[in-house]
């Protein structure tokens, strides 16, 4: 992911890993003189003081099997909503489920909140060349290793995709060339004329080897009240100058 980041941010911004984030913020100010930072999976991150708490949940999968971790996916209990400055909520093509969810939201702070959707914006092969849209109505096999598969899946087919075969893979999996065979036999056992895949797994792929096509599906975030949410981190930027 900070690969993918740092692809997708070159020349706009820096990225910095460190189990050690209090480390990581100080080296970022000495080395890069950076003034602003914006945390990846930092809400429970409580020892760092923060001007904006920002909570995204995913409309798909808003409570992560309602059990704390390790029996569920909840990183603490939903009483850790109300410290939240606004909420985004993700994936919120299906508006009965959205009504649902920012009305439990709603239980627990009374902070903005916003919507978004996932937007495909295009297909490149593993290579780097596009790839025209007239190939997206035959049969591919899709695989990856993210936290919502079937939300990749839902991307696909709603952007005409026929998968002729899925498989799927644990967060952040790193792939190996048995994998790949795998996935290979797999697909053309489904008569699949190649591989599709996301953008998060494409980085951990390009030393390896394919006995089909392997495509990426690209996305973008669209927000619904954009300018609400960026008025509201503007805020919080012109604040912490004062």
């Amino acid at each position: 992911e900070a690969f993918l980041l740092a692809q997708k941010l070159a020349g706009i911004a820096a990225v910095v890993c460190d189990a050690n984030r209090i480390a990581a913020g100080h080296w970022a100010v000495k080395e890069l003189g950076i003034d602003v930072f914006l945390l990846d999976d930092g809400y429970q991150h409580l020892q760092l003081a923060r001007d904006l708490n920002v909570l995204v949940i995913d409309a798909t999968d808003p409570w992560g099997g309602n059990r704390l971790l390790p029996t569920g996916r909840l990183r603490e209990p939903l009483a850790g909503i109300s410290r939240t400055d606004c909420i985004v909520v993700t994936r919120a093509e299906d508006p009965e489920i959205v009504k649902t969810v920012i009305g439990q939201l709603q239980k627990h702070a009374a902070s903005p909140i916003f919507t978004s959707r996932m937007r495909t914006t295009g297909v490149r092969r593993l290579s780097g060349e596009s790839v025209g849209e007239s190939e997206f109505s035959k049969k591919f096999s899709a695989f990856c290793g993210v936290g919502n598969p079937e939300s990749f899946y839902r991307q696909l087919r709603s952007a005409g995709f026929i998968l002729a075969a899925t498989q799927s893979f644990p967060d952040h999996h790193k792939f190996q060339q048995r994998d790949i065979e795998e996935i290979c036999a797999k697909a053309l056992a489904a008569g699949a004329i190649g591989l599709i895949t996301t953008a998060k797994d494409a980085v951990k792929l390009q030393s390896l080897e394919f006995k089909l096509p392997c495509s990426v599906l690209e996305i973008e975030v669209a927000i619904e009240q954009e300018e609400s949410l960026l008025a509201l981190l503007q805020g919080a930027l012109t604040k912490t100058q004062e």
